[in-house]
């Protein structure tokens, strides 16, 4: 996840092109065969902190340990 100040970018990867108004779709720089997709969300510094209220006990420290645990997708 990227800060622009004012909106947060979230970049994703996926096998299957979806194009919708929502986001953007591009091809995968590394993986010719699969799709990034990237989304902007202003204000998004609420969605961060609803989901770190829900999942990490409201905590900066517990949510980054958990980001931190997590593997990469493959």
């Amino acid at each position: 996840m990227a800060n622009n100040f004012v909106a947060q970018m979230v970049f994703g990867i996926t096998a299957k092109h979806n194009p919708s108004l929502e986001g953007h779709v591009f091809p995968n720089p590394v993986d010719a065969s699969g799709y990034m997709v990237m989304l902007w969300y202003k204000n998004g510094s609420l969605t961060r902190e609803d989901i770190r209220n829900r999942c990490a006990e409201k905590s900066w420290k517990v949510f980054n340990k958990l980001l931190q645990q997590t593997p990469p997708k493959k």
